[in-house]
């Protein structure tokens, strides 16, 4: 399996000793890359890891610089020690070096032990072979376009273990760029990727447009998210349910709230308006309360009876949250198959020309 990691800068030591029966910190390399002024008192051990890709010709490991004598050891699959190892480099100075011709693909570890006190010394790993391979260009799903809602973006590349990077302003990624997915689109974006494994060269980049707007037609409510009918909730203050807070959807353009027990225009009540945007709520005792929000929505200027009415209707004794809701509309429904994040049911007419719809977050 190929290791997620990345070729730091600056290698950081941690000494062990080499008869140390605890497990020691390994710290993982990359090829070419070089461990500076090592320094280890005598005893003192430090290992490392690097994978070897298939295909490879050649694997050299080399020490030189700096005071003092330091030998190497190097073990395929598992931590070498001075008893295990499969190939080790002691001279009387620091200038060690292990070359394999066709080394096995997989993990190899090396320890470095002091033999005297060692200052200053160099130690790298080199490859040699065909060059790395290159990690699959990410595809982005969907591939861009114009949504009137929010847009759920998901970036994947065939390559295994491989971690996919993006921007969205359509800068170049690298290898610190975002992460998280997937990706819930708001706004209007450029979504560029990359994809990264460590040992394999970058994908090529991938880029996809998106334009997130609100529905054009004038007077006609944002899309569903940004109308957050989640927001709906009723909040009993009495047992008979005759006081309560009623939590009204944000952003949905209502001309007027309706509260009935039977849809009659007889039914007499309080509603008292709050600065939070909930209403304080006085009614007589009932089992059943339906609200209606009368929207100022009228999709064709040419049928100006076309509102839209959020209905709601529970029983105002328990507490509340939205479950699904009533959408009544004028011989209109097409328009509202914009809002792709929300199930429309068709259920019967209560009126003619009407339609109604149960709406259910999916």
């Amino acid at each position: 399996m190929m290791r997620a990691h990345w070729p730091a800068a600056l290698v950081l030591l941690t000494v062990w000793t080499a008869h140390s029966q605890t497990n020691p910190p390994v710290t993982e390399l990359a090829s070419r890359q070089l461990v500076r002024n090592l320094t280890l008192a005598p005893g003192q051990a430090v290992y490392y890891r690097i994978y070897a890709p298939a295909g490879r010709t050649r694997m050299y490991f080399g020490m030189k610089g700096g005071t003092g004598n330091a030998d190497l050891y190097v073990r395929y699959g598992a931590l070498p020690s001075l008893e295990e190892f499969d190939y080790a480099s002691r001279r009387p100075w620091n200038v060690e070096a292990v070359d394999l011709r066709n080394p096995s693909p997989g993990d190899w570890y090396v320890m470095i032990v002091a033999q005297t006190t060692v200052r200053g010394a160099g130690f790298a790993i080199t490859l040699f072979g065909p060059p790395p391979l290159r990690v699959a260009t990410p595809v982005i799903q969907p591939a861009g376009g114009a949504y009137h809602h929010p847009v759920s973006v998901l970036i994947t590349s065939a390559t295994p273990g491989a971690e996919v990077r993006y921007t969205l302003d359509g800068s170049d990624p690298t290898p610190t760029s975002l992460t998280e997915q997937p990706i819930l689109l708001s706004n209007s974006a450029v979504v560029r990727a990359r994809a990264y494994k460590f040992g394999w060269l970058p994908s090529l980049p991938a880029s996809a447009s998106f334009t997130v707007v609100t529905n054009t037609v004038p007077g006609l409510p944002p899309y569903a998210r940004r109308v957050d009918l989640e927001r709906f909730g009723w909040i009993p203050h009495t047992p008979d349910g005759t006081r309560g807070t009623l939590i009204v959807p944000s952003r949905w353009a209502y001309r007027y709230i309706g509260l009935s027990g039977d849809y009659s225009m007889d039914f007499l009540g309080k509603l008292l308006p709050n600065p939070n945007g909930t209403y304080e709520v006085q009614i007589p005792p009932r089992t059943k309360l339906i609200v209606q929000l009368h929207g100022a929505v009228f999709p064709d200027r040419a049928m100006p009876k076309q509102a839209v009415v959020l209905e709601y209707s529970f029983d105002p004794r328990r507490r509340q949250n939205l479950l699904s809701s009533r959408v009544l509309h004028y011989s209109y429904k097409t328009v509202w198959v914009d809002f792709r994040d929300w199930t429309w049911l068709p259920r019967s007419s209560p009126a003619p020309n009407w339609y109604a719809f149960e709406l259910i977050k999916r």
